[in-house]
């Protein structure tokens, strides 16, 4: 099923394994692979420390640019965003030697981070949504391939710009 498990606990010699994601949940470029639980790790690392709360998020991987774009749907409007985006960078850094190295040699650019509008979570749920099944039996994707419509971000936070 190459799903990735790990098991919290043990109860009577009976395992308690919870799912983590699908193998196949990763970003791939030069030497990296960027599993999606890393990236989620990261972001809640960074939520807690700065008192943020993230309802959502997706990730872009731009092949041409060669950055990551992170997309957030925060909880509150005072979110930092270059402050955020900074704070990921690191902790990626921190936490992924091939990440780090691709960042310093300047292989990889600084990753971008788009805050999108409350209630864009929702909208893609009322676009993904098949019929005959609800928003329980959908599952929106984490990596994505298009830039979202410019018409749903708040602020475009990139190194360098305020």
């Amino acid at each position: 099923m190459k799903d990735i498990v790990y098991v919290s606990d043990i109860n009577n010699q009976v395992p308690r394994v919870v799912f983590v994601c699908k193998e196949s949940e990763r970003l791939d470029i030069e030497n990296l692979k960027l599993m999606i639980y890393e990236i989620e790790g990261s972001i809640q690392r960074v939520s807690a420390q700065q008192n943020q709360e993230i309802r959502f998020f997706q990730i872009l991987l731009d092949a041409n640019q060669r950055k990551l774009v992170f997309i957030l749907e925060p909880c509150s409007a005072t979110l930092d965003s270059e402050l955020f985006r900074t704070a990921l960078d690191k902790n990626l850094m921190a936490d992924n030697r091939n990440y780090q190295k691709l960042r310093n040699d300047n292989i990889l650019a600084a990753p971008e981070l788009l805050v999108m509008k409350d209630g864009y979570r929702d909208s893609l749920f009322t676009r993904a949504i098949v019929p005959g099944k609800n928003v329980n039996q959908t599952k929106l994707p984490t990596i994505v391939k298009e830039y979202p419509d410019k018409s749903n971000i708040i602020h475009w936070a990139k190194e360098g710009e305020k």
